[in-house]
């Protein structure tokens, strides 16, 4: 009896054993690599990208790259990211995580660059016209504009007669380029570009619509044989396009196109010599779709809390924080966006307002005297607003790229836990949380592309950033703009429906739509 009681203990206890094997959970994380990284630079805005995993799994991104893939399989894998902007990007990152919830390692995608500048023209002489062979335009090129058309990296190249004018006009009807000088005494030149747009094409005999964007200083107002004023077909036969409008018999300075050297070089801007130029054109046409969210002034918002925990614990300083506004009401102090500290002791930190009832742009935190900016601004129409708070806690709050008031003694007692877009929040008082203020303070109208930053950014950078009311993807260094390491929440507000937000930083904080709908949102040029 006692020998058949230890046989069916023991079949009990190896059971028991085995199944406990059985429901030990999966832990071993997908591993994934690079295979083939995005060529650099590509004028490709929806380029592929192949990685591999030893697992499938659910493939989540980060930075400012993201795809309708989302399912990876064991192996290769190529995905095609969703638009991208122009401009380099280097914070992209991919992981997945497998049926058992186990996440990857992080892969950081190689650096890239987008560009959405097309080189339409280029003439370089890198003897600066001295050895006799001179880098010339033939004169049927008056006629073709086309000269080694399938080759951008020739030393004489144009393509302008192979393009389709409608692919590149804007919904204004507009074209943007720029056009870059070198070489001779434009070496020496501190400016040697010009950005501007027109509503006639380069071919037309007289230009039409021209506005530079920025200050090159190529149109002095004084010089009419001389000034830039925009391209048009030459009058002179020694040049194919230039850069007096089409007004000036004869002349040919900011020449695209040299047929026959002046005075031994290129008339490059400001009588200068030149022996380097290139012409780009801006490519519309394969922006990404935008959008915006549209708040009803009673009851939508955004939080986004997590990007609050990103500043300095103990001084919250310094910081930034940039947005689009479209106010559609001036007549209530309505809340654009806010810090708060919601755990030990509840405090209103750095906040942006709009209204009142003198249509004015305003800064609040708590203990503190709310300051107005002494210029009004209209409704229904887009402003750009950045507020800086250095260390020092000295602040400016900058509307449209230009300092419109500035303040001292910012709030700096840290711990910052909560940052809301279109909703103020009031003292904790329902279950130690704190709640929404008053439907009077609640944002009335759009919003789109809020940045957050760890950093005062200069005068310099704001007006980078608003580029002359075009917009500036914040997510790459461009320009007097150097500050996209210390990003640390980028808010598109792309996605064009749900109830997230994405942060296009390195950062992964999300954040959450309450109510607000989806509309068009502000496109730049």
């Amino acid at each position: 009896m006692s020998r058949f009681i230890l046989i069916v203990s023991i079949a009990v206890l190896v059971s028991s054993c085995s199944s406990s094997e059985d429901i030990l959970p999966e832990t071993t994380a997908p591993v994934i690599a690079e295979v083939t990284f995005v060529t650099t630079p590509t004028n490709d805005s929806t380029p592929n990208y192949t990685f591999s995993s030893d697992e499938a799994g659910t493939i989540t991104y980060g930075g400012s790259c993201s795809s309708s893939t989302t399912s990876a399989n064991t192996d290769n894998n190529t995905i095609t990211f969703s638009t991208l902007d122009n401009g380099t990007h280097s914070n992209c990152t991919i992981k997945v995580t497998d049926s058992s919830a186990n996440v990857s390692n992080t892969l950081e995608i190689t650096d890239f660059t987008v560009s959405y500048w097309q080189l339409i023209a280029r003439q370089v002489d890198s003897d600066n016209f001295t050895d006799g062979t001179h880098e010339l335009f033939d004169s049927n090129a008056r006629s073709t504009f086309l000269k080694n058309e399938n080759d951008n990296s020739s030393s004489t190249f144009m393509s302008i007669g192979n393009l389709t004018r409608s692919n590149y006009a804007d919904t204004d009807g507009k074209y943007k380029f720029k056009l870059v000088w070198d070489g001779m005494e434009m070496a020496s030149e501190d400016i040697k570009e010009v950005t501007w747009t027109q509503t006639s094409w380069l071919t037309d005999s007289t230009t039409q619509g021209f506005q530079e964007i920025g200050v090159s200083g190529f149109n002095t107002g004084a010089a009419s044989n001389t000034d830039f004023v925009g391209l048009a077909l030459s009058t002179s036969s020694q040049c194919v396009i230039d850069g007096d409008g089409g007004t000036v018999s004869n002349k040919w300075f900011n020449c695209v196109g040299l047929i026959d050297l002046w005075n031994s070089s290129m008339p490059g801007p400001l009588q200068k010599k030149a022996s380097s130029m290139h012409l780009y054109i801006w490519a519309p046409e394969i922006k990404e779709t935008n959008y915006a969210l549209d708040f009803d002034g009673t009851n939508d918002y955004v939080s986004a809390n997590g990007v609050a925990t990103e500043l300095d614990s103990s001084t919250n300083l310094p910081l930034s924080v940039s947005a689009w506004v479209y106010p559609e009401n001036g007549t209530k102090e309505q809340l654009v966006f806010g810090f708060y500290r919601n755990t030990n002791s509840f405090k209103n930190g750095p906040s942006v307002w709009f209204g009142g009832s003198n249509y004015k742009f305003a800064y609040y935190n708590d203990s503190f005297t709310t300051v107005h900016s002494s210029s009004t601004y209209a409704i229904n129409n887009w402003h750009h607003v950045v507020l800086t708070i250095g260390s020092d806690r000295d602040g400016v709050l900058y509307v449209n790229g230009s300092s419109a008031l500035t303040f001292s003694g910012a709030h700096n007692s840290g711990a910052l836990d909560m940052f809301s877009i279109a909703v103020d929040y009031d003292t904790e008082t329902v279950d130690g949380e704190a709640v929404a203020g008053s439907p009077a303070q609640y944002f009335d109208g759009k919003i789109d592309e809020v940045a957050v930053w760890n950093d005062e950014l200069t005068s310099a950078e704001v007006t980078a950033i608003y580029n002359s009311g075009n917009m500036l993807n914040v997510s790459s260094d461009s320009g007097n703009y150097a500050s996209a390491t210390n990003l640390k929440g980028y808010y598109r507000f792309n996605e064009g429906s749900g109830t997230s937000l994405q942060d296009n930083s390195s950062n992964s904080n999300t954040g959450t739509i309450t109510g607000a709908a989806w509309t068009a949102g502000f496109v730049s040029e």
